[in-house]
């Protein structure tokens, strides 16, 4: 399962957002994030 979202924060910063769930039998085994700075 993927997901992808934007985040802002209050200094005025962005960064895109990526999880990557690997599911097993209907249960997440491991999560793996990756954030870029937006400009």
């Amino acid at each position: 399962m993927v997901e992808h979202s934007f985040m802002k924060f209050p200094d005025g910063t962005s960064e895109a957002v990526l999880v990557v769930n690997h599911i097993k039998d209907g249960k997440i085994i491991r999560v793996e994030t990756g954030a870029t700075p937006i400009k």
